[in-house]
């Protein structure tokens, strides 16, 4: 593998490992949400102690380190499949991270926690892997 062709796949691993540590760090950096993770705000909203979280975070939240274990042992396979994969998890990934971002922060940076910056990192990350993926294809 060339140098610049392996670009994408370190992005793509690094969005991966970026959107599984998320879940394990406070996405808010003030109120009752500041100590709890997404994993612990979601159970919380399940059992009904926690009103202000909208039923569907709760179980948007346990999608994404599913999608991003997939997206992370796809990362060493080639072919055109799978960049596409590649491509539709991150892009599921991304649209979950951002209505879960709105959702518990209200798009307020100065309340986001460690968790919600490490997400939107790997949002980032993934767009990076995206690009580079398609440059990197158009130069071959």
């Amino acid at each position: 593998m060339r140098p610049a062709a392996a670009v994408p796949a370190v992005l793509w691993a690094a969005a991966s490992g970026a959107w599984l540590g998320q879940v394990f760090l406070p996405w808010t950096s003030r109120g009752p949400l500041s100590r709890a993770t997404p994993l612990e705000a979601g159970a919380l909203r399940h059992d009904g102690v926690l009103g202000s979280v909208p039923a569907s975070v709760g179980w948007l939240i346990v999608l994404v380190p599913a999608v991003a274990a997939i997206l992370l042992v796809t990362v060493p396979l080639s072919g055109r499949a799978w960049r596409v994969l590649r491509s539709v998890l991150a892009g599921i990934a991304s649209a979950i991270l951002l209505v879960i971002l709105a959702s518990l922060t209200r798009a307020e940076p100065d309340r986001f926690g460690p968790g919600a910056w490490l997400a939107l990192a790997g949002v980032l990350l993934a767009v990076g892997a995206f690009a580079s993926s398609v440059v990197i294809k158009e130069n071959r």
